[in-house]
């Protein structure tokens, strides 16, 4: 059973149109609660902004994990794998997504999201490392954004042409029993 989730606020311009949710349409919640964990990210970055992000689920219903992708993917790809070892870590089991940073164009009509990051932490080890951020040049007339917390799963939306316009994520609760310690 899942402990209390809370979610981030979305990052990016929304045109409202194409909504999605991965705790429903993947984890079925709230009737079952099949994501046991996220254990792969793979992030295609355009010219000017972020194209698709497509979340890969371990899921307790099925034998196969099982990817779910949002937006359009065109452009270069980046991958941030939790079935293989990563770092120093020995163990993939060890590894957990815990954070999510980045930046958006600093227009407040039209933040687009523009750099997109993750940050893994070793259970083993108690190291904690970031992924990106995506594409991994540097970029001008942004402001940062960061979402702490053990990740379970996404939401957002996807604009007309179905590329990807917002991005938040559900997390444990602060205080929760996570990774077997009550608070991280």
């Amino acid at each position: 059973m899942l402990s209390a989730l809370v979610t981030s606020k979305a990052v990016g311009y929304s045109t409202g149109q194409n909504k999605f949710d991965d705790l429903v349409e993947v984890g079925k919640w709230p009737t079952y609660q099949f994501i046991q964990k996220l254990v792969k990210i793979r992030v295609w970055v355009g010219a000017d902004k972020i194209n698709c992000l497509e979340a890969t689920y371990r899921l307790s219903s099925d034998t196969t994990d099982t990817p779910k992708q949002h937006g359009q993917p065109v452009g270069r790809v980046f991958t941030v794998d939790l079935t293989i070892p990563n770092g120093k870590s020995k163990n993939a089991e060890d590894q957990y997504f815990v954070g999510m940073f980045g930046s958006v164009a600093n227009k407040e009509d039209a933040p687009v999201l523009k750099r997109l990051g993750f940050l893994v932490y070793d259970r083993a080890t108690g190291i904690i490392s970031p992924f990106g951020p995506y594409p991994t040049s540097e970029a001008s007339g942004v402001k940062g954004f960061t979402s702490l917390g053990a990740i379970i799963g996404f939401s957002g939306s996807l604009g007309a042409n179905q590329a990807l316009e917002t991005l938040g994520i559900y997390k444990h609760k602060p205080g929760a029993k996570v990774f077997g310690v009550t608070k991280l």
